[in-house]
């Protein structure tokens, strides 16, 4: 992990060297290196989620994992999003990506919901 903010820190500074000699380049290498990042960061990720699952399956709540690992990718990925967008200066595109990702989150959390009413009523 510590390789990963390492390579995070030194993209950064390239970023900013670069911005300052080709301006028309920023935009491209910020995503670039986001994605770089998340690339870096998603077997560490798949670590946690792979212990999730365990612990929850070991304590009987296997079935609310799925629809919890959405809504937080969800989450993480219109974030990201929203903040780029945000970044390019494109703040209405932000406002649309984050309310389409809060529309999503509550789709995803119905049967979740269902599921607890009906714990909660007996049925």
């Amino acid at each position: 992990m510590t390789a990963i903010l390492a390579g995070a820190a030194a993209g950064l500074i390239l970023f900013t060297l670069v911005k300052e000699v080709v301006p028309a380049w920023s935009g491209v290498m910020r995503l670039a290196l986001t994605a770089l990042v998340v690339l870096a960061v998603l077997p560490t990720v798949q670590t946690l989620v792979s212990f999730a699952a365990e612990a929850a399956n070991a304590a009987g709540a296997g079935e609310w994992l799925t629809p919890l690992t959405q809504v937080l990718g969800v989450a993480i990925v219109s974030g990201l999003l929203a903040e780029s967008a945000r970044d390019a200066g494109a703040s209405g595109l932000a406002s649309g990506v984050e309310l389409a990702g809060k529309a999503a989150l509550l789709l995803l959390v119905l049967p979740v919901l269902r599921a607890l009413f009906a714990l909660i009523g007996g049925t």
